[in-house]
């Protein structure tokens, strides 16, 4: 099966390379390489993809104006500092320097490429096909990266086989934790599994059984969308409504037009929304185009401090934006790096002819232009994000520092073959700025997350810390003083389809959902049992249980039976017109 796998690699390796470099003739930057006993890869988004119609199987040009991405720039500067600091150490694997090779993952294209190099023998541009790949020596030891779930399976499932180890500081789907699949996965973001459950949990704190669910078309927000729904229908909560964005969608398209007007009319107060970045930006906007106001919004933690999302024009008018966001960490000198970076002198980028090797995606004019006053401003979600690419390099320096016996004082030079270094990272466990960095049995990060709200100046944002989600198992932790309900006289917003019974009445479900109820009183000579946890219903007994006088029916139970809301139709989708 891995000479199978072996073989696919090596003829994807061949095609991408044939139309890769038969038909540009491009730069490299060198800043994206540092030569050093053992190299480490980095797959980061320097550039943003675009859509287009394509005629052949190229890889992408990332390098395009217009096209620059500011927060994989920050993961970008936070390897080669944290390949810096540890270099310039002499208690991290002293007297041993570490490389890298760097590459801008755009497009899914340009990730398959950036992959495929990594896997090729050093000094060539092919993978060796042969019997025992336990023995294979790629030009890199380790990848860290890349940026998203669709992107880190394709390059997990390529790793594999030959055991590299791969560290993602972004990819959170659960499904990367099968380790018979994704043997060599391991990352510095917290799994989904326990953002999912932190997201229970803080729709039952305050009580909202009745919401919309919207994810994105990639697999972070349909597998998100997918357990969210799966564990919240588990403990009680009703999804009025849920739709899955697709990745071509517009703001003021006809698709989304319709999304947001079943969302209106869902009648769902909050809305949870399990998105990228680049599709949530859409669905603001267009929740600004349809004046859709009065929700509490509940962030993934993709979004949820990102100025992407917080710099839609009119989007301080929407309502309550709560969320779930990784810890706020910071990468200690990685502004004064980057400041640095910007003032030095570039060296221009290397010609690379037509027929050559180059790489595509190792060139990045912006950055090269950058000066003190045009650089990019370092913001808390960048700074978090980048804090987990810097300590996925840390994770693999002090697997290497084991691997190599530096305890001594002195390391050991030889060859080593990934699988060895994948073993010694599993078992890392140390302190990087007072924070443990260890893996659990899952190579999932020890971590937690901070419970946020946006709160508005005027047009100028920030967020409040409102609490923490640890696990396992997960336990939510809320400060409810810090919280600023949009509503009257700062009450908890209510959003159930109907309003609970009074004592000695029934709820008798009205449509397809159990939250959406009359309530009837129960008759003489019957009782409400109360066992069931969301069905409640009257019991005649001939032996009178051991119950209290208020949840008996009788004459003398006061109160009339709320009215009940009409059911809304679940999991609605918008269908294009055929």
């Amino acid at each position: 099966m891995l000479l199978c796998t072996a073989r696919l690699v090596g003829l994807q390796l061949l095609i991408s390379c044939c139309w890769a470099f038969a038909c540009h003739s491009t730069e490299s930057s060198p800043d994206f390489t540092l030569p050093g006993d053992y190299l480490l890869a980095g797959l980061f988004p320097l550039h943003s993809g675009c859509l287009q119609v394509r005629h052949r199987p190229e890889v992408t040009l990332c390098d395009r104006s217009c096209s620059f991405n500011e927060h994989g720039y920050h993961l970008f500067q936070a390897m080669r500092l944290g390949v810096e600091e540890i270099n310039n150490s002499t208690a991290l694997l002293p007297n041993i320097t570490l490389g890298y090779q760097l590459y801008d993952v755009c497009s899914d294209s340009a990730n398959v490429y950036a992959t495929l190099r990594v896997l090729s023998l050093p000094g060539q541009h092919h993978i060796e096909l042969q019997g025992d790949l336990l023995h294979y020596s790629p030009t890199v030891l380790a990848v860290i990266g890349p940026d998203s779930t669709n992107r880190a399976a394709t390059t997990a499932a390529l790793l594999s086989p030959f055991l590299v180890p791969m560290i993602s500081y972004a990819a959170s789907s659960e499904t990367l934790s099968v380790k018979r699949q994704y043997p060599s996965f391991l990352r510095t973001i917290p799994n989904d599994k326990y953002q999912v459950e932190t997201m229970v949990l803080l729709l039952q704190k305050f009580g909202w059984t009745w919401i919309s669910l919207v994810g994105s078309s990639d697999d972070y927000g349909q597998l998100g969308v997918q357990a969210l729904e799966n564990q919240a229908t588990g403990q009680g909560i009703c999804i009025a409504f849920k739709d899955i964005m697709p990745f071509s969608a517009q703001v003021g398209d006809e698709r989304m037009q319709c999304l947001m007007r079943h969302l209106a009319q869902a009648g769902a107060t909050v809305v949870v929304v399990f998105s990228s970045r680049q599709l949530a930006r859409v669905f603001f906007e267009s929740v600004v185009l349809t004046n859709l106001t009065g929700k509490v919004w509940v962030a993934s933690e993709a979004w949820a401090l990102s100025r992407h999302i917080t710099g839609v024009p009119g989007i301080q008018r929407i309502g309550m934006v709560l969320g779930v966001a990784i810890q706020k960490r910071a990468v200690p000198g990685l502004k004064a790096f980057e400041e640095a970076y910007a003032r030095a002198d570039k060296k221009a980028p290397r010609p690379c002819h037509k027929g050559s090797w180059c790489s595509s995606n190792q060139l990045c004019r912006e950055c090269q232009a950058f000066m003190a006053h045009t650089m990019p401003k370092l913001k808390a979600f960048s700074m978090s994000s980048a804090y987990n690419a810097y300590r996925a390099v840390y994770a693999v320096a002090h697997g290497l520092h084991q691997l190599l016996g530096c305890a001594s004082g002195a390391c050991s030079r030889g060859r080593v073959y990934p699988w060895q270094l994948l073993e010694q990272i599993h078992k890392v466990h140390f302190l990087l700025h007072k924070d443990t960095v260890a893996f659990n049995d899952n190579r999932d990060p020890l971590s937690s997350y901070n419970i946020i709200a946006w709160d508005w100046n005027g047009p100028k944002w920030t967020f409040t810390v409102l609490g923490s989600s640890t696990w396992s198992p997960v336990q939510l932790n809320i400060n409810e003083t810090k919280i600023q309900w949009h509503g009257k006289d700062n009450q908890v917003p209510k959003s159930v389809c109907s309003s609970d019974c009074l004592e000695g009445h029934q709820r008798v479900v009205t449509g397809f959902h159990h939250c959406c109820f009359e309530c009837v009183p129960c008759g003489a000579g019957t009782f409400l049992n109360k066992s069931a946890t969301w069905v409640r219903t009257c019991q005649r007994t001939t032996t009178r249980p051991n119950v209290s006088p208020s949840a008996c029916s009788s004459t003398s139970c006061p109160g009339s039976p709320s009215s009940p809301r009409p059911a809304s139709t679940t999991a609605s989708t918008c269908l294009r017109p055929t």
